[in-house]
């Protein structure tokens, strides 16, 4: 019985995060203007928290913020979100959706941000038309506006990328495996 309510859980999980792929908006100009804000957003909630990332998102090859949304419950997880890679050489966006699963033990919900720094043209490429990443990764956050705190440390997800995520709000205790496919939002992106 427990491995039903499992997986019954994981599905409906899935099933919720999957109305989390794309920002807010009416219109196409407005979801991109919401993309640029988050993308804003997110950099300043980071520079608060690791001033001296300023100056390495600056001179990087580019960068990438992410919206997600990430649920864990007990040994699955799953996250979705979307976001925008901004090429730092050659001033252009992307924007792009992302999805996750993960196996490892824990329990919370929690928006956050994911922050994704460049070191070359090649890892901007790489992620943005391959967009496969895995990684081991350990949470511990609670975070409700001002009150609480969470951590925003590195890890490298595939050759010359480095992500840092850090808790907006929610609550998270995990330790997991995490596979993620990020993919272009064809509708924001012509």
């Amino acid at each position: 019985m427990k491995h039903i309510l499992l997986v019954v859980a994981a599905l409906l999980s899935a099933l919720v995060l999957t109305g989390c792929l794309s920002p807010g908006g009416d219109t196409i100009s407005e979801q991109k203007y919401n993309a640029h804000t988050m993308s804003t957003q997110g950099l300043d909630m980071l520079y608060v928290k690791n001033p001296d990332l300023k100056e390495k998102i600056v001179s990087a090859a580019g960068y990438g913020v992410y919206k997600d949304l990430g649920i864990h419950l007990f040994i699955l997880s799953t996250e979705s979100g979307w976001g925008v890679i901004h090429n730092n050489r050659t001033g252009k966006d992307t924007y792009m959706k992302l999805y996750s699963i993960g196996l490892g033990p824990g329990l919370g919900v929690r928006d956050f941000r994911a922050v994704v720094l460049f070191d070359n043209q090649q890892s901007i490429n790489d992620f943005i038309n391959s967009g496969w990443a895995g990684n081991w990764q350990a949470n511990a956050a609670f975070q409700f506006g001002d009150v609480g705190d969470s951590a925003a440390v590195a890890a490298e997800i595939m050759p010359g990328v480095r992500l840092y995520k850090y808790t907006v709000n929610g609550v998270v205790l995990q330790a997991t495996f995490q596979g993620t496919k990020t993919w272009q939002n064809d509708k924001l992106n012509k």
